[in-house]
């Protein structure tokens, strides 16, 4: 149990781990400043110690999926408040990160996660897409040949879902081939009751198929 700081709480953990130590990025919420920014805290067997603040904006950011392709590290943290989507390097694991480039523009998402997967970038976000869509019904699907592109192409069947039972991604897990994408589960007038565990099964441009695994 990592312990909130003083005027603050902790949200969206999200695991990686480098050199033999694991590092635990989360959304920091100050109820001073009224907005999230990343920080880091490394995870031993029965402790764990703060590491620092990692991504700050003048903007709210959560969500800090974090990532690896090749030898570079990168992170898509939800900033949503901002209207776009997010690609962020890190210069030196784990405090030092730069703006890489900007995915989407415009865009009123949350949650996004990335995978590569046939030749191509798959990007998976929640989108209130028109009014009355609330921030977890909506899933769609975008890709590029490029990570750091700035015209991802929309998937045929957007939106995926209309479902708020199976549409905001909670993370991925990839075990040998095989990538779990998680699910949050909400109900009404709860925010945070369960997850879901959806194993991915087939994706292209033209369809996207996955198998319910598991509720937690």
């Amino acid at each position: 149990i990592i312990k909130n700081p003083k005027n603050s709480f902790l949200a969206d953990p999200f695991l990686f781990k480098k050199e033999g130590k694991n590092f635990c990025f989360v959304e920091n919420f100050s109820y001073v400043e009224r907005k999230g920014i990343i920080s880091v805290y490394e995870i031993e067997k029965n402790s764990y110690n703060f590491i620092g603040n990692a991504v700050e904006e003048k903007f709210h950011l959560s969500f800090p999926f974090v990532f690896e392709d090749g030898n570079d590290i990168y992170m898509i943290p939800e900033s949503n408040k901002n209207n776009d989507i997010r690609l962020y390097k890190c210069l030196e694991f784990p405090l030092r990160w730069t703006l890489g480039s900007i995915l989407m523009k415009n865009i009123n998402a949350v949650d996004s996660i990335v995978f590569f997967k046939n030749d191509y970038w798959w990007l998976l976000t929640t989108v209130v897409e028109f009014d009355g869509c609330d921030k977890f019904s909506c899933l769609h699907i975008y890709y590029s040949k490029d990570l750091k592109s700035n015209n991802w192409i929309p998937h045929k069947k957007n939106p995926i879902y209309i479902d708020p039972s199976k549409s905001r991604n909670g993370g991925i897990v990839f075990e040998d081939n095989k990538i779990f994408r998680i699910v949050q589960n909400h109900k009404f007038n709860q925010y945070g009751n369960s997850m879901s565990i959806y194993r991915i099964d087939y994706i292209d441009q033209f369809k996207f198929n996955e198998t319910f695994v598991h509720k937690i």
